[in-house]
């Protein structure tokens, strides 16, 4: 298969090409960002902080689905932040500290070749417990994956609060982080003009699967209960 695709470098003022050591791995580097854009260099000078918060909430996002890799953000040539890569509850400790991730419940895994309707899906991930309040940022507070693809997931991210319900009162919050990998001619990717938000064609059937892997999850650990609250 090829890629339709193709790629254009443009440099200016190149003086010399020569080999470099470096590791494995990708890095993106971002420098002068609009240096011939005034205008909208000053305008985005208004809002950096706010650009820096969403590529690190990208980063983190994609931190905890490919947990086995490390990942690293440098701003103005100070670390920000860093996760070695080594086990999902690691990688949780690395964006969201240590209480979370002692109250993080695994929702263990389903590979159904066959579920209702022949619908064919894996799905992972990791849930807070019922005693467990997130107040963290908002963007991190859902973290879904399909087919490695960070998402918004409108559908998904109700499914979590249905779970929760029962659990959890008016003033609390649950944290969830879910991966589904599914035939890609099943995913509605058109649904906003930023793709960031996904329809599955037979989304019902996977959304009942994977609520009961939540329910499952917190059925199991709901008889004794000590709330946590990070406010």
């Amino acid at each position: 298969m090829v890629d339709n695709f193709d790629t254009k470098v443009v440099c200016h003022d190149v003086k010399s090409l020569q080999r470099v050591p470096c590791n494995f791995g990708t890095r993106v580097v971002v420098r002068n960002l609009f240096y011939n854009y005034p205008t909208r260099r000053r305008a985005l000078q208004q809002t950096l902080s706010d650009e820096y918060i969403r590529i690190l909430d990208v980063v983190q996002g994609y931190a905890l689905h490919f947990h086995r890799h490390s990942f690293s953000v440098i701003r103005r040539g100070k670390l920000e932040f860093r996760c070695n890569g080594y086990s999902v509850e690691e990688a949780v400790r690395a964006v969201y500290g240590t209480q979370l991730k002692n109250n993080c419940l695994s929702i263990g895994e389903i590979d159904e070749k066959k579920i209702e309707k022949r619908v064919e899906c894996h799905v992972r991930g990791c849930i807070s417990s019922a005693s467990y309040n997130y107040s963290g940022r908002k963007r991190l507070q859902y973290v879904f994956f399909v087919n490695n693809r960070l998402v918004q997931w409108r559908n998904l991210r109700q499914t979590v609060d249905l779970a929760y319900s029962k659990y959890l009162g008016r003033h609390t919050a649950p944290w969830a982080y879910v991966a589904v990998d599914v035939d890609p001619g099943e995913v509605d990717v058109n649904v906003h003009p930023s793709k960031q938000d996904v329809l599955l064609l037979q989304e019902q059937v996977v959304l009942d699967t994977i609520l009961q892997l939540l329910t499952g999850a917190l059925d199991a650990t709901h008889t004794s209960r000590t709330f946590v609250d990070r406010g």
